[in-house]
């Protein structure tokens, strides 16, 4: 049971009913964020330091934007770092998550990566890359009470919105990117490869909606701001571009 998987989640029917849901998930969510003052981040250190950066997407989707960031990207960072006294781990979790694991140890693997993101970094170095799928939906009953004490905003949500509330949006991580590609690539998606794209789940097209609108706002609000940039797809070999909508922050803090 990997993070980036897809499962239905019972809903009430038509489009409304999965509107409805969505409007009081994010109700529930938006009592719960950091509203506090900010302050600045500021980091002293002496010798090596490690920086985490966790890679937030469903799977199916971003296989080869993820393959070209641990092959490519990642080890020229990783150089970068070692420079400067940086140890640098990627938090790819697409190999760290067995398929046999219960949905709570699912959760708690997932979730508790980001935590360790914050203990040895402040504030997470996060990175989400999202499409047309929404992913897995742990059903509620799934999720012990003791899990949804602990993070109490989780229920009615996928994995991957867990880890952008949880990683980044919570609390206006000033470390995070997001990506959001634009869903007019689809017309040039060969048509085996359509199902790998969207989500089966009648309810994501809605969730989706959602959460875009809902970074857009509260990140653009906080400094953040909106690039359109191309990027090469190689998901099945032609070489063409796709537009990116990139969110990120004006100044982040560095390590």
């Amino acid at each position: 049971m990997g993070c980036g998987s897809s499962q239905s989640m019972a809903v009430p029917s038509g489009s409304s009913g999965y509107k409805y849901v969505v409007e009081r998930t994010w109700e529930k969510v938006d009592n719960t964020l950091d509203k506090g003052k900010k302050s600045k981040i500021v980091v002293t250190r002496s010798g090596w330091k490690t920086v985490r950066i966790f890679v937030s997407s469903t799977f199916k989707d971003f296989h080869a934007e993820r393959e070209v960031l641990v092959k490519e990207v990642f080890p020229d960072l990783r150089q970068w770092c070692e420079k400067r006294r940086l140890h640098l781990i990627e938090c790819d979790l697409r190999w760290g998550v067995p398929k046999d694991t219960t949905t709570e140890e699912t959760l708690r693997m997932c979730l508790g990566e980001i935590d360790r993101c914050y203990q040895d970094n402040i504030m997470p170095f996060f990175l989400n890359l999202t499409s047309e799928r929404c992913g897995w939906i742990p059903a509620t009953n799934d999720v012990s009470p003791s899990l949804a004490k602990e993070y109490r905003w989780i229920q009615g949500l996928s994995v991957t919105e867990m880890e952008i509330l949880h990683g980044a949006y919570r609390r206006d991580n000033p470390n995070s990117l997001f990506m959001i590609r634009k869903s007019d690539f689809l017309s040039s998606v060969p048509a085996e490869y359509e199902s790998d794209f969207l989500d089966p789940n009648p309810i994501a097209c809605h969730k989706l909606e959602y959460l875009k609108t809902m970074l857009q706002q509260r990140l653009v609000s906080m400094g953040q701001v909106l690039v359109k940039e191309s990027m090469e797809r190689r998901s099945w070999g032609l070489e063409e571009s796709e537009r990116m909508d990139i969110f990120t922050p004006t100044s982040a803090s560095h390590p």
